[in-house]
């Protein structure tokens, strides 16, 4: 599942990819790190990893939303050399803090997880730190169950779902113009979307195969599967 996602956003040659498991109060879906992939607790995300039996590569937080039972584990980790305590005054979140320790160890795939649900400014927050990895030459979504989320920039995209499948479509920090949808229940041709009006709202797939060109702009894209989630599902809350 998660390869349609990255036939979605080719980025460079390499399979691997950084997965970061934020405090979200709910996974909906298990990250299953593959060879290569490195595993990131962000904050009280570790709580997620524990309850799934991972262990992260590296633990990354100021540990504000850390539970008590949480806090053993942080002196193991820190013997380890897997901790990076961060303070809790600081201009980074603790996911845009994570997702800075991973592009600087040369990681461009990355997959955010327990980064939505709860508060919505944390959601919100969450997708400008999608933003900051476009602009930084990465590839990124947000999972959240049957649901992904990235940004879109210029260009050509091609979504590899099912007939069924629904998506929407948001313009981010401005108008977004030139736009094609082709494949969907309701096309597009040379379009706009501003951010006064949610014209983008709940298209479907029509074919397994949904065509999206952009010539200026960015799009928040949100994508949500018609049957299942992207990846292995779970129920996982702290």
């Amino acid at each position: 599942m998660i390869n349609k996602l990255w036939k979605a956003l080719p980025v460079g040659e390499t399979a691997a990819a950084a997965l970061l498991v934020g405090a979200g109060p709910g996974l909906g879906v298990a990250p299953k790190p593959q060879a290569g992939d490195c595993l990131v607790a962000v904050d009280g995300g570790y709580m997620h990893c524990l309850a799934l039996g991972l262990e992260p590569d590296m633990w990354i937080g100021d540990f504000d939303s850390l539970p008590a039972q949480g806090m053993a584990a942080m002196d193991a980790a820190s013997r380890s050399g897997r901790l990076l305590s961060l303070p809790r005054a600081k201009d980074d979140t603790d996911m845009m803090a994570a997702i800075g320790w991973a592009l600087g160890r040369g990681y461009r795939r990355f997959l955010l997880y327990g980064g939505t649900g709860g508060r919505l400014d944390h959601s919100l927050a969450n997708i400008h730190c999608l933003e900051y990895l476009r602009r930084s030459g990465a590839a990124a979504w947000m999972l959240d169950g049957g649901e992904a989320i990235t940004l879109l920039g210029p260009g050509r995209y091609a979504l590899e779902g099912e007939v069924g499948d629904g998506f929407s479509l948001f313009a981010w920090g401005g108008e977004a113009s030139g736009l094609d949808i082709a494949g969907a229940e309701y096309g597009l041709h040379k379009g706009r979307l501003g951010p006064e009006y949610p014209l983008g709202i709940s298209n479907v797939f029509a074919r397994e195969r949904v065509e999206l060109y952009l010539e200026k702009g960015r799009l928040v894209l949100f994508w949500q599967k018609k049957t299942g989630v992207w990846g292995e599902e779970v129920v996982c809350g702290m």
